[in-house]
């Protein structure tokens, strides 16, 4: 029923580590001379947004596509990890975890049961800047769904019994996860890259879940969860001048608290050290290494450009990490890179797998290719298939409704406009060869990466003597 803050992290290192790096697996077969040129690049061509505002504040972004017959829809709120307590890092994950676990007139068994029976699901997740709860149904359940998801949107109870359950889960959970060097390499540079900051918390510790209690979740959801903090996205097959006065009816009479609006995180500064930082898992046969810093918002002027130019770094099967890394040199199932989003900052990082004796050489690699991104101009045929890549990717992603609700939801959530995907998917075919090599001197040269590395600290540090670089433990 539900989705953690976890899971997210863990399907991006899923999409990172194995669709991206195991594309390498065998080399393409060679194609025929008389193959048809590709055809000309054409952007993403977004869907209408009707846009609208209750008198309750409650933003509403109606998105219809006829055809399939069912429609998604998600509620984002204002919050999430980066607006939680200091002392409670991950309250919201355990919110969104228990949000759909009880409401004032219905138990958690209820609500799975009639959202089944109306042949939907109920899903929630909290992320960086809010916390959405989202539903699909058939287009003819629509007032259903839109029922379920006003009532556990503004009645939530978030009973005892569940709460103890939703805790005792999410600790094991976590612990599934420090059980992963990826997510501890990640954990551990975001804590390099933003320091003190709210943005460098990723995922709940369990001295916080043992502090968390319904008492404790009430209160963040009564501040998180009020109209004028929040907005409503419906897409799929219905008529707008139909389904509005069913929004007024499950959202008009919605009034939220009086407590204060909840916080906005600040805009990290980038902290930068030429030291590497180790998680030492003493006797590891592999060694997972980060290079990371502090990238563009989606507000920025650049954000595109890097978004390309990041793609011809790490980002597509044809990639220089992975053709180097794992092509050329086989030190790793695969190598790449990612641009991990906010609404005040983005974290940049690159990294691979690799087996502890080429851990100097894999280092050696990824400092070459990312000064290489810094000092010379990508060949136009890297520039592309980058640009086609990310085009393609996106109109595949975007043809599910779901998926374009919470793209919708997380676009808010980072201040944006509903015409972002669209504009973004035109600038895309915009940026030049001269574009990328600007963005790589300023964003990519080596010595502006925080390292973070995980394996057997006796094997590292021998690795990367010739380096010499200052060794220190990690946050």
């Amino acid at each position: 029923m539900t989705r953690s803050a976890l899971r997210p992290i863990a399907a991006i290192f899923a999409l990172i580590f194995t669709p991206v790096f195991g594309a390498y697996a065998q080399k393409a077969p060679k194609l025929p001379s008389d193959l048809p040129a590709y055809g000309p690049l054409k952007p993403y061509a977004g869907p209408k947004v009707i846009s609208s505002k209750l008198p309750n504040g409650l933003t509403v972004w109606l998105v219809p596509r006829p055809g399939y017959p069912k429609v998604a829809f998600a509620l984002a709120a204002h919050g999430g990890l980066a607006s939680d307590p200091k002392d409670l890092p991950g309250l919201s994950d355990v919110l969104a975890s228990t949000i759909t676990l009880g409401t004032k007139t219905r138990t958690a068994k209820q609500l799975t049961e009639e959202i089944a029976a109306a042949g939907g699901a109920l899903n929630s997740r909290a992320d960086a800047d809010s916390v959405v709860v989202s539903t699909d149904v058939p287009s003819w359940k629509m007032q259903i769904g839109l029922r379920l998801l006003a009532d556990i949107t503004q009645s939530a109870t978030f009973p005892e019994d569940q709460v103890a359950l939703t805790k005792k889960n999410s600790a094991e959970e976590l612990r599934g996860q420090e059980a992963r060097s990826i997510f501890l390499a990640r954990r551990a540079l975001a804590k390099l890259v933003f320091g003190a900051n709210p943005y460098s918390v990723i995922a709940p510790t369990e001295d916080a879940i043992a502090k968390i209690s319904s008492e404790l979740l009430l209160k963040a959801y009564h501040a998180e969860f009020r109209p004028d903090q929040s907005l409503l996205v419906a897409v799929g097959d219905f008529d707008a001048a139909e389904i509005a006065p069913l929004i007024h009816e499950a959202f008009g009479k919605w009034s939220g608290s009086q407590q204060a609006t909840v916080p906005v995180a600040p805009a990290p500064e980038n902290k930068v050290s030429r030291n590497i930082y180790i998680v030492d898992r003493g006797g590891s046969v592999q060694t997972t290494m980060l290079l990371g810093s502090v990238g563009p918002t989606e507000r920025d002027a650049n954000y595109v450009r890097f978004e390309v130019s990041d793609t011809i770094l790490g980002g597509m099967a044809s990639a220089r990490l992975g053709s180097n890394i794992r092509e050329d040199k086989g030190y790793s199932y695969g190598a790449g890179s990612l641009l991990q989003t906010y609404a005040e900052t983005s974290l940049s990082y690159s990294g691979a797998n690799v087996r502890n004796p080429v851990t100097g050489a894999a280092f050696n690699e990824f400092w070459y290719e990312l000064n290489r991104m810094a000092i010379t101009l990508p060949r136009p045929d890297e520039l592309e298939r980058a640009q086609r890549h990310l085009i393609g990717s996106q109109a595949l992603r975007l043809q599910s409704q779901v998926e374009l609700a919470n793209q919708f939801c997380d676009l808010w959530s980072r201040g944006l406009t509903s015409d972002t995907l669209e504009r973004e998917g035109s600038e895309i075919l915009n940026v030049t060869l001269e574009d990328v090599a600007k963005i790589g001197k300023e964003y990519f040269p080596a010595y502006k990466q925080t390292i973070v590395m995980v394996g057997d600290k006796k094997v590292i540090m021998e690795q990367m003597a010739p380096f010499n670089f200052q060794i220190e433990s990690a946050p």
